[in-house]
C-alpha cells in the first residue's frame, strides 16, 4: 500500500486527536473543582453537558436551551474524537511497516498540533473576541448571552473559560512535545 494516504490521514488526525483530548480533560468535575472550588450545582451542569446527568440546576429556559446546544455540540465533539482515534489507529499500524513514514508522520503532526497551539496562545490574547467567534460560529446569534447575574454565568464566569483554554493550550502543547521527542528518538535510533 502506498503510505502517502496513510501518512495524511495519521498527521491530520494526529492534531485533532491532540486537541480533542485535550478540551475534554478540562470539562471534567476536577478540572473545575482545581479552579473554581467544589460547586455541587456546577457538578451537575458538567455532567449534563457530558450527556451522564440529567439537568437539576435552577436556569432560565434560555440557559436550559444553551446547555442542550452545548451538550449537542459536545456529543459531535466525541463522535469526531472516534472517528480520528479510528482513522489514527489504522494509519498508525499501516504506517508501522515503515518506521521512517511512520516517524515522519508523527513529527509533521505533532508539528501541526504545535503549530495550532501557538495560534490559539496568539488568540489568547484576544480571548474575549476568540470566545464570540466561537459562539457565534457553534451557537444560534445571541443565545449565549446571559445577564452576569444568571446562574449560568454565576456558575461559568468567563476565567473559567480562560483557564479552561489555557489548560488545553498546555495538555496539548505538552503532548505534541512529547509525541515529537518520542518520534524524533526513534528517527535516530535507525
Amino acid at each position: 500500500m502506498n503510505p502517502r494516504i496513510p501518512f495524511v490521514l495519521l498527521v491530520t488526525s494526529l492534531p485533532l486527536l491532540l486537541l480533542l483530548s485535550s478540551a475534554f480533560l478540562v470539562m471534567d468535575t476536577w478540572f473545575y473543582h482545581l479552579t473554581a472550588g467544589a460547586n455541587p450545582s456546577a457538578d451537575n451542569v458538567l455532567g449534563y453537558v457530558r450527556g451522564s446527568a440529567r439537568l437539576n440546576v435552577s436556569m432560565t429556559p434560555a440557559e436550559k436551551s444553551h446547555l442542550a446546544d452545548v451538550r449537542s455540540l459536545i456529543y459531535s465533539i466525541r463522535m469526531l474524537l472516534s472517528v480520528a482515534s479510528l482513522v489514527a489507529l489504522a494509519s498508525f499500524g499501516v504506517l508501522a511497516q515503515s518506521r521512517a513514514w511512520l516517524a515522519k508522520a508523527v513529527i509533521v503532526g505533532s508539528a501541526l498540533s504545535t503549530g495550532i497551539c501557538v495560534l490559539f496562545v496568539l488568540l489568547e490574547a484576544f480571548f474575549q473576541q476568540t470566545f464570540e467567534v466561537f459562539h457565534l460560529i457553534f451557537f444560534a446569534p445571541r443565545s449565549y448571552l446571559f445577564p452576569f447575574d444568571s446562574t449560568l454565568i454565576r456558575l461559568f464566569p468567563e476565567s473559567y473559560f480562560l483557564r479552561a483554554f489555557a489548560a488545553i493550550i498546555v495538555t496539548c502543547a505538552s503532548f505534541s512535545f512529547l509525541l515529537l521527542s518520542a518520534a524524533l528518538f526513534c528517527r535516530r535510533k535507525k
